[in-house]
């Protein structure tokens, strides 16, 4: 992968939203960030439908005021703030906080599971199968066992170990065939 991708991208980006900037320089509001007027002048509605867009695309770590200085910097063609090494360090430094944040949120969710599947084998009825699927045997039934290629109706409920349901056919009214 190219070293030049984060800046190509963001060339790419920057130049989509040229347009709006340069129209929202000549047409300023009274105050940054002002209330999305619903009658507003077309360039005016793609311009915040492009702002929206590029801001739902960006990591909520980014600080904004910045983001909004390097914009205005560029859009102006006022030379940059740091050089093109020192946005490639951030750009790498950045990486590897996320990179690191999202690792210590896995280790964080893989504890808190090990912990609750430890638990929950202990529980009176719950079955653990050879992949680790824990299950309980709440009502069981009285017909013939069914074989690989029988098609089942159940009740379940699937629920993360924060308690939260995640589907239920309870909740539906009605059981569910596999």
């Amino acid at each position: 992968m190219s070293k030049a991708l984060p800046f190509v991208v963001a060339a790419v980006l920057g130049g989509a939203a040229l347009v709006p900037v340069y129209y929202a320089t000549q047409h300023p509001t009274t105050e940054l960030g002002a209330k999305a007027d619903k009658n507003a002048a077309p360039v005016a509605k793609i311009s915040y439908a492009l702002g929206y867009e590029v801001a739902k695309q960006t990591p909520p770590e980014l600080d904004t005021n910045s983001f909004i200085t390097g914009f205005r910097d560029a859009h102006a063609q006022k030379p940059a703030a740091y050089t093109e090494e020192e946005l490639q360090a951030a750009y790498v430094d950045f990486q590897k906080e996320i990179q690191q944040k999202q690792l210590n949120e896995t280790k964080k969710a893989e504890a808190t599971s090990n912990s609750f599947l430890a638990e929950n084998a202990k529980k009176e009825g719950v079955k653990t199968t050879a992949s680790g699927l824990q299950y309980k045997i709440i009502k069981e039934g009285t017909g013939k066992q069914p074989s690989a290629t029988s098609v089942v109706k159940v009740h379940y409920k699937g629920q993360l170990t924060d308690g939260k349901v995640f589907d239920s056919s309870y909740d539906r009214g009605e059981p569910i065939e596999f």
